[in-house]
């Protein structure tokens, strides 16, 4: 079986992709943790605003109020 060059192109920059995003992701949760969060916190109980970008679901002009509304949820749980 003959694959196209430009199929593997294409994998290989799906591939690509993925390892930056990996990268970037890690580089978030350390920002979170700085904060004094788990980040692991916002991967539980539904979905979040950080699942929903590793996915490509998150909307741009929504990613940063989902996150503040997903930090102030956090504290009101730490009060309770």
């Amino acid at each position: 079986m003959k694959i196209p060059k430009s199929v593997i192109k294409k994998l290989q920059r799906i591939n690509l992709m993925a390892q930056q995003s990996k990268k970037l992701s890690e580089e978030v949760e350390e920002w979170i943790e700085s904060k004094g969060y788990d980040p692991h916190e916002f991967r539980t109980g539904g979905y979040s605003v950080l699942e929903m970008v590793d996915y490509g679901e998150a909307i741009s002009d929504e990613i940063e109020s989902l996150l503040i509304k997903q930090f102030e949820e956090m504290d009101k749980s730490k009060i309770l």
